[in-house]
């Protein structure tokens, strides 16, 4: 799947969801914030969600939010 979207718009995003297992809600709600460099980390601290066609931010389902550690070698490699 990564080899079909290489150099697309879409590689991080595929990237982000085959890499790390994160949902179409948790990639939508990514901001700068939720990514620390130095740490290598990416947290999870809200989602994106639709109903009845309206979008909106939410809490995750779980209280604790989960941080994802060494994206950065998987992301980095997938730019």
């Amino acid at each position: 799947m990564l080899e079909v979207a290489k150099g697309t718009e879409l590689e991080v995003l595929i990237a982000l969801a085959v890499g790390l297992g994160l949902s179409r809600g948790e990639i939508l709600g990514l901001k700068w914030s939720n990514v620390d460099l130095k740490a290598g980390t990416l947290t999870i601290s809200k989602v994106l969600a639709r109903v009845t066609g309206e979008v909106f931010e939410k809490d995750p389902k779980t209280e604790k939010k989960p941080a994802y550690p060494h994206y950065a070698g998987n992301i980095d490699s997938a730019s």
